[in-house]
């Protein structure tokens, strides 16, 4: 993966639901919670240690546009 991937984790193998980060490198990811005050960065390894992020769905990267937004 590369900075700014968009990467998934759910309670199962479907992408329907599931919670988004962003990956921001060397292992780590942010991502808001409504359990949480504020965004939380943590290592990857560490999602699948909670039961509604427990499985790895999968990365998306954008393509950017060319020629403007």
């Amino acid at each position: 993966m590369r900075p700014l991937d968009l990467v998934l984790f759910n309670r199962t193998k479907s992408s329907w639901g599931a919670h988004v980060a962003l990956y921001l490198g060397d292992d780590q990811a942010i991502h808001l919670s409504k359990n949480q005050l504020a965004p939380v960065i943590r290592p990857l390894a560490q999602f699948p240690e909670l039961p509604e992020y427990r499985t790895f769905v999968g990365a998306k990267r954008l393509r950017q546009r060319v020629g403007g937004l």
